[in-house]
């Protein structure tokens, strides 16, 4: 994604409008980015990645620890932290359950090393 002119980020995942322009480059900001905190990210390189998101126009970005078993919401306010059993992003039908999330983590990492 380029979140400013020479600036780009690649979120594991992001969920982008089925209207917005296609290409190898994502230059409109996305309805939801996600990240997933490997070993060596500190939420302070999160805070950084949110700021560079928001600053694009993504309204949603989602954090996940596999580790610690949380998720964070990240905005203009900062990190905050969310328990629910289901994450729902407004306005459309992505609807994620947090226990499935984290068993595809497990599984990936089993699988991976």
């Amino acid at each position: 994604m380029q979140v400013r002119p020479t600036r780009f980020r690649v979120p594991d995942v992001c969920v982008v409008a089925a209207t917005d322009p296609a290409g190898d480059v994502v230059t409109t900001a996305p309805a939801l980015c996600i990240e997933v905190l490997s070993p060596d990210d500190t939420l302070l390189d999160m805070h950084d990645r949110v700021e560079d998101y928001m600053a694009m126009g993504v309204q949603n970005v989602w954090i996940f620890d596999p580790v610690g078993r949380r998720i964070w919401s990240g905005s203009e306010q900062g990190l905050r932290r969310i328990d629910a059993p289901h994450l729902v992003l407004a306005g459309s039908a992505v609807r994620l359950s947090v226990a499935e999330i984290f068993a595809e983590l497990d599984e990936l990492t089993r699988t991976n090393g």
